[in-house]
């Protein structure tokens, strides 16, 4: 997608003025209050912290629990960068931070290990063979994000 250096640039002004410690990124917080800011331009957003929350998590691809400018970027010029604020979706999105935040419970929901993940299948009864794991863990580091998770669900 092209965006004009007129919407970079504003955009950029946004993210500095809620990264408030300038530490150069945003935190679940702050990205909170960013989503509160713009839903008052676009009502149809549903502002819910746990909704903010997960959507946070998606876009912390590096799971480091803050959001650079880069990933803020990545965010803003997605198709339908409200899309999981809205309807239907928010509410799936809802849900699925919900069940990550039971299960991913030794990384503080920053990963599901694969015992939390066969916990989840066994209590839900999914039969799964042992790729399923290295199925979602597309970047193979051994953990399923929030965001891999979310892929497998296949929700939203």
């Amino acid at each position: 997608m092209n965006v004009s250096d007129q919407e970079i640039d504003f955009l950029r002004k946004v993210f500095k003025k809620f990264d408030t410690l300038n530490t150069g990124y945003l935190d679940n917080l702050q990205f909170t209050k960013l989503i509160k800011t713009l839903s008052r331009q676009v009502p149809e957003i549903i502002v819910d912290n746990t909704i903010c929350e997960a959507v946070f998590a998606y876009y912390d691809k590096d799971n480091n629990k803050r959001l650079s400018f880069d990933e803020i970027y990545s965010w803003w010029i997605s198709h339908d960068k409200f899309k999981f604020f809205m309807g239907n979706k928010a509410i799936l999105m809802k849900k699925a931070r919900q069940l990550f935040t039971k299960y991913a419970i030794s990384t503080n929901a920053n990963g599901m290990l694969f015992l939390e993940f066969e916990s989840l299948l066994f209590d839900y009864n999914k039969y799964h063979d042992e790729s399923a794991f290295d199925s979602i863990d597309k970047d193979e580091d051994g953990i399923i994000s929030f965001t891999e998770f979310v892929h497998w669900l296949g929700w939203v």
